[in-house]
Formats: structure tokens, sequence, C-alpha cells
């Protein structure tokens, strides 16, 4: 999961794995920071934090979805797709993410 800050709350070593971080931890680093791209950097964090409505009128928990172009520990470039669903814990807000590539 991603903080109110869109920053790992949780490191996942799957995740260090694909950005090949193995012996290292991405706790508290932000998924941006691995975007090759300004652009997608600002697209993610555009999309992340919407604030679509349900049909209910409440928020809607359909995932969000934007693509990337991640940059890997050794610099190879890695499309990606990245889907977003924000939550509410303990009064604050987190996202929980899944990453794919494509």
């Amino acid at each position: 999961p991603l903080d109110e800050n869109l920053a790992i709350s949780s490191a996942d070593s799957r995740f260090g794995a694909m950005v090949m971080f193995q012996g290292r931890s991405v706790e508290g680093m932000r998924i941006q920071d691995f975007m090759h791209l300004p652009e997608d950097r600002e697209a993610f964090e555009n999309s992340a934090r919407a604030q679509p409505v349900g049909e209910t009128g409440g928020e809607s928990t359909h995932p969000r979805v934007s693509h990337a172009k991640l940059r890997d520990g050794l610099g190879n470039i890695i499309a990606v797709e990245i889907f977003c669903v924000p939550f509410m814990k303990l009064f604050r807000r987190e996202y929980l993410v899944g990453i794919r590539e494509f």
C-alpha cells in the first residue's frame, strides 16, 4: 500500500524485484521516483488523487488505471499498467496499488 503522500508504506519484495532493488528496501520511497517521464509521474498522481463519485453518491471503489514507464536499478525501462484504489485507514487516505508489465 501507499500512504497519503503516495509513498510505499510497507515494502513488498515483488515490487523491489521488478525494479531490481533486491536487498534494498523500497519502503518510504514514492512509486513516482521510479517513473522515467515527468508526464507519467503527473498522470499517476492526478489519477490516484482523483475523487470519482460512485453510483450511490459516495466515493467510487473502482480501480483507477494509469500507464507509465518505470526505470529499474540497472537503468532499463519497463512499461507498466498501474491500478490504484483509495481507502480510508484510521482517518487517513491510503492507496492499494497493483502493477503489471505490459
